[in-house]
């Protein structure tokens, strides 16, 4: 059995590997799982149901029915240009572009 540190905030936490193989360690699936789950940041998954919900409130606005996994590229990106062109914060002042670049980043994720 091997030991994996995963390292996080200034935290380390200890994996237990099930298989091993001479200069390999051989994860299994719950091994995979456990090292995702621990690695995945809450702000980062905050941060891409905020945009994604920002985004589908605009399209619900906007009358823009066809779901996103049917729209063509030219499509998708159409409703995204105009979505950040035209997004604002809630006191109706614009963004500022480098908080449209992590809402991007955010829906490219979503």
């Amino acid at each position: 059995m091997e030991t994996l540190l995963t390292k996080s905030n200034n935290s380390t936490k200890k994996n237990q590997l099930s298989t091993t193989h001479e200069r390999f360690v051989i994860p299994t699936d719950k091994d995979l799982q456990n090292i995702q789950a621990y690695s995945r940041v809450t702000n980062t998954d905050d941060s891409t149901k905020t945009w994604m919900n920002l985004f589908n409130a605009y399209r619900n606005a906007a009358n823009l029915t066809e779901s996103l996994e049917s729209l063509d590229d030219t499509a998708l990106q159409n409703q995204l240009c105009q979505f950040f062109c035209g997004v604002r914060k809630s006191g109706k002042k614009e963004y500022a572009p480098s908080s449209l670049h992590v809402g991007f980043a955010a829906i490219a994720r979503g």
